[in-house]
């Protein structure tokens, strides 16, 4: 390597550490508040606390067909993640509690080859082999 290679080299390196020192700099440092006690809180009272909320399905069942004829049901949230799976029997009626995260506005229910959507609206829902409300 000649001088003037090296000595280009070197400059690069002495401007490469230059820059780097110089973009560093401190911050000024902010005294947080004092945190206060839970008990000095104010909270409406309409406030609710709870991250999930439970849902009712009733399910209303064929009653003239075989015991046979059964499937599985899915209860899919928007997103598709499976909430609940149980095999069901269609001619049985079923009432199945589940929770759902607060933020969920709807799931899809999946049963053989029927997929119904249903918007979460209110805490109880019912379906039925042949239409959905």
């Amino acid at each position: 390597m000649n001088l003037f290679t090296k000595n280009i080299l070197r400059g690069a390196i002495l401007l490469m550490i230059i820059a780097s020192a110089s973009s560093c700099r401190k911050e000024a440092l902010t005294k947080p508040d004092q945190p206060g006690n839970t008990q000095s809180l104010k909270v409406s009272p309409a406030f609710d606390w709870k991250t999930s909320r439970e849902i009712t399905l009733n399910i209303t069942g064929m009653k003239d067909l075989s015991p046979d004829v059964s499937n599985t049901l899915y209860v899919k949230s928007s997103k598709g993640d499976i909430i609940y799976k149980d095999y069901l029997q269609m001619n049985l009626d079923y009432t199945i509690k589940f929770v759902v995260p607060a933020t969920e506005t709807g799931i899809t229910l999946v049963y053989g080859k029927k997929i119904v959507p249903a918007a979460l609206s209110s805490s109880t829902l019912s379906f039925n082999y042949i239409t959905a409300q």
